[in-house]
C-alpha cells in the first residue's frame, strides 16, 4: 500500500540504527518524515529547527543513532531543508522530485502513530516468543 512507509516502519522497530546504514527507501523516508515535521509556511531560526528535529528524534526517529545536527545537515544536503548563508534561518522548500512520491505516501499516514503502533506490535510479538520459550524450557525440564 505505502511501500516506502512500510520499509521505514520495519526499521523503526529497531534501535541504535545508523541513519546512513538504513536501506535506501527507509533512509529517504526517514529524511522525508523528519522534513515533514517542519511547517512549509515558516522560516525558522536555528534554535526552532533544532527543537523540531530533536522532537522527531525523540519519537518517530528514536530508532536512529544520530543527533539533530547530523539530521539537519542531511536534510539540507538532500534539499529537504534550505538555510540562509549564515545558517541562522531554515525553511522547508518544495520537495525535491526524487522525494515527491515519498511525500505523497506520508500524507496519508500519521507517522508518529504508525511508528508507535509498529513498536507496540513488535513488543507484543517479542513477549509472545519469550513466553513460548519459557514454556518450552519448563516442559523440557519436566516442570510443566
Amino acid at each position: 500500500m505505502n511501500p516506502s512507509v512500510d520499509v521505514f516502519l520495519m526499521e523503526a522497530v529497531k534501535s541504535g540504527v545508523t541513519l546512513r546504514n538504513l536501506p535506501l527507501a527507509a533512509f529517504h523516508t526517514a529524511l522525508a518524515s523528519a522534513a515533514r515535521s517542519v511547517s512549509p509556511e515558516r522560516v525558522l531560526s536555528e534554535r526552532e529547527i533544532n527543537v523540531i528535529l530533536r522532537d522527531w528524534l525523540d519519537h518517530e526517529g528514536s530508532f536512529v543513532r544520530t543527533d539533530h545536527v547530523e539530521l539537519r545537515r542531511l536534510l539540507v544536503d538532500f534539499g529537504l531543508l534550505r538555510r540562509d548563508g549564515f545558517g541562522r534561518s531554515y525553511w522547508r522548500p518544495e520537495s525535491p522530485p526524487e522525494f515527491a512520491a515519498i511525500f505523497r505516501e506520508l500524507e496519508s499516514v500519521d507517522v508518529r502513530t504508525a511508528v508507535a503502533q509498529a513498536r507496540a506490535e513488535a513488543a507484543r510479538k517479542r513477549n509472545e516468543r519469550a513466553k513460548r520459550r519459557r514454556a518450552a524450557i519448563a516442559a523440557a525440564s519436566g516442570r510443566a
